[in-house]
């Protein structure tokens, strides 16, 4: 790897983990009201997905070679982050939030919806075995 890809890996690697850290703290904000298996499959998602971004963007950049010392950089970026920028954009998370509160409500509003016509279907479900069964007694009580 020569000087210049040395340098432009360095800054890609800073630059990976300013916003590998700005898009995790985002999530961790948004995912505290999820359930622990959804919130659990949310986070291998995201590290999957974001892992195969930051590497390709790397092969593009060197090949796709890392270093020890580009990690380094690459955990330096997300201390930079935490260190100093994550009190700055707090706010603007929870604003966030709060514009897409009123989004989660009607979601959650039509899932309850579906979970009725859900239930009214199984109960119909229900009903009608259980009137086959009956049916299926009646009928071998009458052949006896």
């Amino acid at each position: 790897m020569n000087l210049y890809e040395q340098m432009i890996s360095l800054g890609y690697h800073l630059i990976a983990g300013t916003l590998g850290g700005f898009l995790f703290s985002f999530l961790s904000l948004c995912s505290i009201s999820f359930t622990s298996f959804f919130k659990s499959l949310l986070y291998v998602f995201f590290s999957m997905i974001s892992t195969v971004v930051f590497y390709y963007g790397l092969y593009c950049i060197n090949g796709g070679m890392t270093h020890f010392y580009l990690m380094v950089v690459f955990m330096w970026g997300i201390y930079l982050y935490y260190h100093f920028f994550y009190e700055l954009l707090l706010p603007l998370f929870y604003y966030i939030k709060k514009v897409l509160r009123p989004l989660k409500k009607k979601l959650g509003f039509a899932k309850r919806k579906f979970y009725v016509i859900i239930k009214q279907q199984r109960e119909k479900r229900r009903r009608l075995k259980l009137k086959n069964e009956q049916l299926k007694k009646k009928r071998k009580n009458e052949k006896v």
